[in-house]
C-alpha cells in the first residue's frame, strides 16, 4: 500500500481484510497492527513520512470509533486505509 495508492491496490486490501475479519480477528486488533506497521521505524525508515504520522493516528482513532459504533468494520477500515493512502 505504501508503495501504490490505486483503486485496485485497495481492492486487493480489501480481499486481505474480508480474510482476516472471516477468520474470527477482529477490527480492533487490525486497527492496531496497521497503525504499529504505519508509525514504526524500523531500520531508520519507517512505512509514512514523518509528517503525516499524526494525521495517520488521528485518522486510525477516528474509523475505529466509527467501527466500534457501526455494524460493518469493513467500510471502516477500507475508509482508513483510503484516507491514509491519500495521506501519502
Amino acid at each position: 500500500m505504501c508503495h501504490e495508492q490505486s483503486p485496485s491496490q485497495l481492492k486487493l486490501i480489501r480481499a486481505k481484510l474480508y480474510e482476516l475479519l472471516t477468520k474470527g480477528i477482529t477490527a480492533d486488533v487490525i486497527f492496531q497492527c496497521l497503525c504499529r506497521d504505519f508509525l514504526s521505524t524500523k531500520s531508520n525508515k519507517s512505512a509514512v513520512a514523518e509528517e503525516i504520522k499524526p494525521s495517520v493516528l488521528k485518522f486510525a482513532v477516528v474509523f475505529e470509533g466509527r467501527c466500534r459504533d457501526g455494524s460493518k468494520p469493513i467500510m471502516h477500515l477500507e475508509a482508513f486505509l483510503a484516507r491514509t493512502m491519500a495521506l501519502i
